[in-house]
């Protein structure tokens, strides 16, 4: 079994949109993602992905993914209080996946991490 365990914020802050880097899914079939913010952040947390063809260098940049959708039934809200989330994906399909968050208003820090099996 392979595995897979990385943060994709850290400490980003919550008063303006966030969009993770991309994260290549294609070979794992379970991923998890956990998001922790602090403050009073008033948004919208979801999943994103896309089956566009892309790849990534050996320094971890992506090119070529452009179209993406949101995952079904993935957003959660930040409410104006700290919170946490985890979303449990067990059958990945799709070739990459992102978290991103819609501002509305107040602010916050996000820290999260991905982890992936296959």
């Amino acid at each position: 079994m392979i595995t897979d365990n990385f943060q994709i914020y850290t400490s980003a802050s919550m008063t303006t949109n966030l969009t993770s880097l991309p994260v290549n899914a294609d070979q794992y079939g379970l991923v998890d993602i956990q998001a922790e913010w602090t403050g009073t952040p008033v948004g919208t947390l979801f999943i994103e992905t896309s089956n566009d063809v892309g790849s990534t260098d050996t320094y971890g940049n992506t090119t070529g993914v452009t179209n993406w959708t949101t995952y079904t039934g993935s957003a959660t809200a930040a409410g104006g209080a700290a919170g946490n989330f985890a979303w449990h994906i067990w059958a990945t399909g799709f070739k990459w996946i992102r978290l991103s968050y819609t501002f509305g208003s107040s602010t916050g820090s996000l820290t999260a991490r991905v982890n992936q099996k296959g």
